[in-house]
């Protein structure tokens, strides 16, 4: 049954004994232009070894039919010899209803690529190596409805290798090779790997519904693992491979090389050891937990999701990046160089160690829940970025160069922050803002703080701020040394230094505008200077301070709360208005409006300042009360100022160091009484006290009298 010799395929022959079959001739079924043919033997049983015996008898031809009960209690027999010399010109397949045994050994030494397929309806033992040669592949294709049993080695050169059972289990104790070839194993029982190790271009492997337990030293560039409610081992020493495949069961998967995830991985639960990096480029999934562990190499993601309850990922020394956003695992430990891990709901870390001096960043869509404290993370030089959308709190003292801190429903610093270069603090929803209930927070750099329209509180001692930037509702900030604001946005600001006596200053190019109530500064007796043209005040308070030099450039109103200075000068665009004492112990005070008026209004007014003040185009209104201006030295010049009050009086509180000039210099009574060198007589009327010497001339022409305030006669 030779195909032709220019052309045509060989053909299909079947040789079958009812109980026995013997086997001694040959046949050819090749094609030297075409397809091989198959030889297909059919026994009750078949033992292929060194004999042919039909009978039992020592031996003799098939020359009918045999009955059923013929020759009971023999196997047919045929020889490895023969077989392999069939093997060289066509296929072979050799079927039994009851069992296979392979005791000698088969080998293809000639010819084109053959298969060899053997089917037994009972178990199928290969206790002796079957081969091809090199340029001369063979292929298996081995089932049984018994058990399988390699007991020695398979070599294809390059054919492909499939052992099947429908009932039974499959053992392997010898080696199979199928170099370039692929190797199939369905084992309905499990297969197990005692002795041995797999080569192939591509493994796939099935214990339906059992184990799959394949631990030896294999070497596949190709894995596809699956169960039905078994687990899953399989170890392989390829210097890089992939991966894929499910069942109900554990996977236990461990590697010297590299092992990428290229199809998707579902089992009970997943463990995957890898000793030269880990890539995720397929969906890994499982009911329970996923274990990557890689030795100081990269585990790294670059497509599908991680779906778990619980994700440990350990890379020692490498680095570990699980960016996708449609990650879902519960609970997290993280251990490795560089480490990214996003996840898109919510994500308690129970442990997280990174490298020194190695970026973290973790990102979760729900709440992110930081490890237990006392738990310290430490970047080093590297950057800290921790996101939360629900709320963030701090677990332990954090620490990196650049320190992101992100919690879509508030952000609660309860320990030490600490950063070498940047520090930026957002939430934008919830109740909380953004608020500090322990710890100090110190940066070198600029720190930016964004609540959109909730509240920032920082109120520990501890802080050391370089540059402060903020956005929210209410803001409030303390912070121990000099400190300079950046742009704010604000509806009320409270800025204390006043521990420190540090100076308030600002950014240049920056802008502070506080739309709706009070801007609060504390120094102590550290200089403020707010003087950036672009700031919008609503309201401004110094509770105390050194020398406070503020410009407003908003045409809008400027409330001037209760000031207690050094010196003060105010200038701003619109106009001027004040229902509280202004103070300036050390220094002058200088308020000038550049586009509107000066209105001073409150049932008592208090104007104090140690060296000259300037008040020109001010509108005092004391409503019933007292307006009372004065300076310890120098000049004190109201002229220009309007005043409706019941009483005003301006005065020099050393009355030897100049002269003061009230409102449109004319006051009811000018009092010059006053010894030189002492305190000043208070006046019950409306005013001016002031140092000139007394000189007094008197020329009267008959009787005349002059009432001051109803008590003294001139």
């Amino acid at each position: 049954a030779r195909g032709g010799p220019r052309g045509g395929n060989g053909g299909n022959a079947e040789v079958s004994g009812k109980q026995y079959l013997d086997f001694r001739g040959s046949s050819d079924l090749s094609a030297p232009k075409g397809r091989v043919g198959s030889l297909l033997l059919d026994p009750d049983s078949l033992i292929i070894g060194t004999v042919a015996d039909v009978d039992g008898f020592g031996g003799g031809d098939v020359t009918g039919d045999i009955a059923a009960n013929d020759f009971s209690g023999y196997a047919s027999q045929i020889t490895a010899a023969q077989v392999g010399v069939l093997l060289n010109t066509q296929s072979l397949s050799l079927a039994a209803t009851g069992d296979i045994d392979v005791n000698n050994a088969i080998t293809k030494t000639s010819g084109a690529g053959t298969t060899l397929t053997l089917n037994a309806g009972g178990a199928m033992n290969i206790d002796a190596p079957i081969s091809g040669s090199s340029s001369h592949p063979l292929s298996l294709a081995l089932t049984s409805v018994g058990t399988m049993n390699l007991g020695s080695a398979v070599t294809t050169f390059g054919g492909s290798v499939s052992m099947t059972t429908t009932s039974g289990g499959i053992t392997l104790g010898g080696n199979v090779n199928a170099g370039a070839g692929a190797v199939t194993l369905t084992g309905h029982a499990g297969v197990t790997q005692p002795a041995g190790v797999i080569s192939a271009s591509s493994l796939t492997a099935s214990g339906a519904p059992d184990s799959v337990s394949l631990p030896r030293a294999n070497d596949v560039a190709v894995a596809r693992l699956n169960t039905g409610t078994g687990n899953v081992t399989f170890n392989n020493v390829a210097s890089s491979y992939v991966l894929g495949g499910g069942g109900a069961g554990a996977l236990t998967v461990t590697g010297s090389g590299s092992v990428t995830v290229d199809q998707a991985l579902n089992f009970g639960s997943i463990d995957i050891t890898s000793n030269n990096g880990i890539t995720l480029a397929a969906d890994v999934t499982t009911p329970g937990a996923v274990s990557l562990t890689s030795v100081d190499h990269l585990i790294n993601q670059t497509a599908g999701r991680i779906s778990a309850i619980q994700t440990t990922v350990a890379a020692g020394a490498g680095d570990i990046s699980l960016p996708s956003a449609t990650n879902s695992t519960l609970l997290v430990d993280l251990s490795g160089g560089h480490i990214t891990m996003v996840n898109a709901g919510q994500l308690i870390v129970n442990s997280l160690v990174s490298g020194a001096n190695k970026n973290v960043y973790i990102e979760a869509e729900g709440a992110l829940q930081l490890p237990v404290a006392p738990f310290p993370i430490d970047t080093g030089t590297g950057q800290l970025t921790l996101k939360s959308g629900g709320s963030l709190s701090t677990t332990g003292d954090l620490s990196g160069s650049d320190v992101y801190l992100h919690g879509a429903g508030g952000v609660n610093i309860g320990h030490n922050v600490t950063a070498n270069g940047t520090l930026l603090v957002t939430a934008v929803s919830g109740y909380g803002g953004i608020v500090q209930s322990g710890g100090a927070i110190t940066t070198t750099g600029a720190a930016t703080f964004n609540a959109g329209t909730l509240d920032i509180t920082l109120p520990q001692s501890g802080n050391s701020f370089n540059s402060f930037y903020a956005t929210g509702d209410d803001v409030s900030v303390v912070n121990n040394g000099s400190l300079a604001l950046g742009n704010i946005v604000a509806d009320s600001l409270q800025v204390d230094t006043h521990a420190s006596n540090g100076a308030i200053t600002q950014v240049g190019g920056t802008s502070i505008s506080v739309a709706s109530y009070q801007a609060l500064f504390h120094s102590g007796s550290g200089a403020i200077t707010l003087e950036q043209p672009g700031n919008a005040f609503d309201s401004i308070g110094v509770v105390g301070a050194g020398a406070v030099r503020i410009a407003n450039g908003s045409s809008g109103d400027l409330f001037l709360e209760s000031i207690n200075a050094q010196s003060l000068s105010v200038v701003s665009a619109g106009d001027i208005l004040s229902y509280s004492s202004i103070n300036a112990s050390a220094g002058s005070i200088d308020i000038r409006s550049t586009g509107g008026s000066i209105n001073l209004a409150a049932a008592n007014i208090s104007v104090t300042a140690a060296n000259d003040l300037f008040l020109q185009d001010v509108v005092f209104a004391g409503y019933g009360g007292s307006v009372t201006l004065a300076s310890s030295s120098g000049v004190l010049d109201a002229t220009g100022a309007f005043v409706s009050a019941a009483r005003w009086l301006t005065y020099l509180t050393n009355p030897s160091a100049g002269h003061a000039l009230g409102p449109f210099g004319s006051p009811n009574f000018r009092q010059v009484n006053a010894p030189i060198g002492t305190a000043p007589a208070v006046a019950s009327g409306n005013g001016n006290l002031w140092s000139d010497a007394a000189t007094v001339s008197a020329s009267l022409a008959g009787a005349v009298t002059k009432v001051y305030d109803g008590t003294v006669n001139i």
